[in-house]
């Protein structure tokens, strides 16, 4: 199929809400994006977008003493998490109607700028649950790009915070406005960065990183909370996200339609990011009674054939990110009430085990072992696999909501809670 629609069925339609915050998640890559200049932890889920550590060290060993903490201080309110680069933290948070984005010593945790503005919630959006923001920062060479609960769009000289260029997506664009704000993570490539919008013809719009000017837009879609990611198929390069009623693929350099599959999920209820398999294998999901897909992709350069696999409720991913690790996906299951930890079988959609050890919770795969960390603050090293989860050491971080993943570069953890911002030791 290319540039055509696949559309199986429609999905019943529900219409309740909830907290949406995690502008979010996604996983497995084939390779980073396109166009990052540094090393570190650049946006959103890592290089890739997939919560994969390429390199250590870590110490899996803390019988002898758990991991120490370097540095915390406080930080304001929000669920986005932190980017890293030459030694710079990059966080976001909220003090009543000012949003502010800051630049923070990765090894000292002082604040080295911050940049401030106002963005009141706008009508028709419910941030009683938490009020942002929920995106993300992207630094690429000498900027980095951030995204508002409000749908500001900012891009600002990294050492010094002040403003390059900025565009109101939902004000002045009119992007689709979503019941918990905006939280979708810029996404940079190449010379442009890529952003979910919303609305006639500008479903994703690309932005050049140095002026801000439009460089393409397409589709008419009303977005969901879901941050685009960037995907391989058979050579082709495929910027994959996920709207109202349809997960979607564009041409990233001339956002050109290249296949659609219609999922009939309301976009207000889906804000974790599709994982891939870097192979063929695409994996969406989303809460309220909605539930799990996988797609088969398949074909050559010129077009992608579009087949699901599997569709059911038996796993359903609120806003805690995946990991697909050896035809496996890793992910929390539920909603309200008891949140369950789930292995499911990627191809055929067996749920394999479920445990309520771990519950609702981000986590990152590093060295083939998950350093797991829950809403309530346990931080876990965790070995999972087909038969069973293994948790092998554990500890407590200080009280707070810990909805944002963390970020590791160099044996150091990176961690926020809607109170504070901390770092701690991995390595002896």
């Amino acid at each position: 199929m290319s540039k055509t629609d696949f559309m199986p069925c429609n999905l019943l339609r529900l219409y309740c809400r909830w907290p949406v915050f995690l502008g979010c998640l996604f996983l497995l890559a084939a390779r980073p994006a396109d166009g990052w200049a540094l090393d570190g932890w650049p946006q959103w889920g890592g290089p890739s977008r997939d919560f994969h550590v390429a390199r250590g060290p870590v110490d899996w060993n803390w019988d002898s003493g758990q991991p120490r903490q370097l540095w915390r201080r406080d930080l304001g309110d929000g669920y986005a998490g932190i980017a890293i680069a030459e030694q710079i933290l990059y966080a976001m948070f909220r003090r009543d109607d000012l949003e502010q984005v800051t630049a923070i010593n990765s090894q000292t945790g002082e604040v080295i700028w911050t940049h401030s503005y106002p963005a009141p919630p706008h009508d028709g959006t419910d941030l009683s649950p938490g009020p942002g923001p929920h995106a993300t920062p992207a630094v690429v060479g000498s900027r980095v790009f951030t995204a508002g609960v409000t749908g500001i769009l900012h891009a600002l000289d990294r050492t010094s915070g002040e403003v390059i260029w900025r565009h109101r997506v939902i004000d002045d664009l009119g992007g689709t406005l979503n019941f918990r704000g905006y939280s979708q993570s810029p996404l940079p490539y190449k010379d442009k960065v890529l952003m979910n919008v919303g609305g006639a013809g500008q479903a994703v719009m690309a932005f050049d990183q140095k002026t801000g000017k439009v460089c393409w837009k397409s589709q008419d879609y009303r977005i969901s909370h879901v941050s685009p990611r960037m995907i391989d198929v058979a050579g082709q390069r495929q910027l994959v996200s996920i709207a109202d009623g349809f997960v979607f693929a564009l041409d990233p350099d001339d956002g050109d339609l290249l296949w659609q599959f219609e999922h009939g999920i309301d976009g207000g209820h889906i804000c974790s990011t599709p994982a891939w398999d870097g192979k063929e294998h695409l994996f969406f999901s989303a809460a309220y009674g909605r539930g799990s897909w996988v797609l088969q992709l398949t074909g050559d350069s010129d077009s992608t054939e579009v087949q699901p696999l599997w569709h059911h409720q038996r796993l359903r991913v609120h806003h805690s990110n995946i990991i697909v690790q050896d035809g496996l996906i890793f992910a929390p299951h539920g909603d309200f009430g008891a949140i369950v930890f789930s292995c499911v079988d990627l191809v055929t959609g067996e749920v394999l085990w479920q445990t309520r050890e771990i519950g609702r919770a981000s986590q990152l795969l590093v060295d083939g072992r998950h350093l797991v960390l829950d809403e309530e603050g346990k931080l876990m090293v965790v070995s999972l696999n087909r038969e069973t989860p293994e948790i092998h050491h554990s500890m407590q971080l200080p009280e707070g909501q810990y909805w944002a993943p963390p970020s590791l570069v160099d044996g150091v953890l990176y961690l926020r809670n809607r109170k504070e911002i901390m770092a701690y030791r991995l390595v002896p």
